[in-house]
């Protein structure tokens, strides 16, 4: 599709990019990387959480370009990890039975019942769980039942398609795992909060503090690496106990997205290894062919120094003699030796000079 600069700058700032990509087919990687490429801002990280509580924003202006359109195709904008998820089965929705009464929850569920109804609330209400032996929860006390039975629901829905509940000592909480990959799951319940803020008399210090209200709203929040976050929560038309069922699709579906991003992410640096050793192969080729064109012209130095070397003419005395390091016989005033430079260079005159110094060549 195509869309002008100056409708896209709008929506983006009218709409979340993750909301927003949906509605061009598009992933919201993607859709960033259209906004970076035609010098569009985009909203910062944590700009719609201050709309959300009514604080004040910066919006830069849409900064002048040569390019009065984008076009937004599906096939370059949409992450090739998630496309391939395409091919894959498609997962049926199981069956999900919700019980009503807290005597026959059983297991991990139970578990965290009990650790929920022996919470002390916070100052604010918030009672919370989350360990190897209980679901990671933040509530309050009034729906811990509830969740409970929601989570009892969850969990015996799990192995149906083929999802485990690993207890990570390790890291103390209880993960997913499905096909393979790892993730975790937490269930909260909604709230307003209200600030409320007092200022000293006496030094007019503002001091800030808050207030919730729950609203008895459940949301199950699914967090995986290379997905982000997906949520199930209660809506106008049904409530969390009837999304358990989409909710265990969902884990199944984040499991083959991160294998895919998983997987083309270790294929991309599998490219830049072998880029990089090719590069170290090079770099040392020459490194090695420059040694050798060294090794040659040390050489072929060596041999020309060397006096009625084969195939090389011989050096004359002066230049043989400059080579070593002493002056020649011309540069003496006097005639130089008969044969090679094996002699000693002495004075004309033994009885009033002293000899010089011998000099072998090796």
């Amino acid at each position: 599709m195509k869309i002008s600069r100056e409708d896209l700058y709008r929506r983006v700032w009218e709409t979340p990019l993750t909301k927003l990509a949906k509605e061009f087919d598009i992933s919201d990687v993607g859709l960033a990387k259209a906004c970076r490429k035609h010098d569009i801002p985009t909203p910062p990280v944590g700009h719609w959480a201050k709309v959300a509580h009514g604080k004040a924003v910066m919006k830069p202006a849409l900064p002048k370009s040569d390019q009065s359109a984008v076009v937004l195709n599906p096939t370059d904008h949409r992450v090739d990890a998630l496309r391939s998820t395409d091919a894959e089965p498609a997962i049926p929705t199981p069956a999900v039975t919700v019980r009503r009464d807290m005597a026959d929850v059983v297991g991990t569920a139970a578990s965290t019942h009990s650790v929920l109804s022996n919470a002390k609330p916070d100052k604010y209400g918030f009672v919370r769980s989350g360990s190897s032996q209980a679901f990671a929860c933040v509530l309050s006390s009034s729906t811990i039942n509830r969740a409970a039975l929601v989570l009892d629901a969850i969990e015996r829905t799990l192995p149906e398609a083929g999802i485990k509940l690993i207890r990570d000592r390790e890291t103390k909480r209880i993960t997913l795992e499905a096909e393979g990959e790892r993730m975790t799951f937490s269930l909260v319940e909604g709230y307003a909060r209200t600030e409320h803020v007092t200022v000293d008399p006496k030094y007019h210090w503002e001091n800030r503090d808050y207030s919730y209200q729950f609203n008895g709203s459940l949301k199950l929040i699914l967090a995986a690496d290379f997905y982000g976050r997906r949520t199930w929560s209660d809506g106008v038309r049904a409530r969390l106990e009837d999304k358990i069922g989409s909710f265990v699709v969902g884990i199944v579906e984040a499991a083959r997205r991160v294998r895919a991003e998983r997987e083309a992410r270790e294929e991309q640096r599998r490219k830049w290894d072998e880029q990089a050793r090719l590069s170290r192969i090079a770099a040392e080729d020459g490194a090695q062919a420059e040694g050798i064109q060294g090794q040659l012209c040390r050489r072929g130095h060596r041999l020309a120094a060397v006096p009625g070397s084969p195939g090389l003419p011989g050096p004359s005395e002066a230049t043989y003699a400059g080579f070593i390091g002493i002056p020649s016989s011309s540069e003496l005033g006097m005639a130089g030796p008969s044969r090679g430079v094996g002699r000693a260079v002495e004075p004309r005159d033994e009885a009033h000079s002293a000899p010089a110094e011998r000099v072998r060549v090796a």
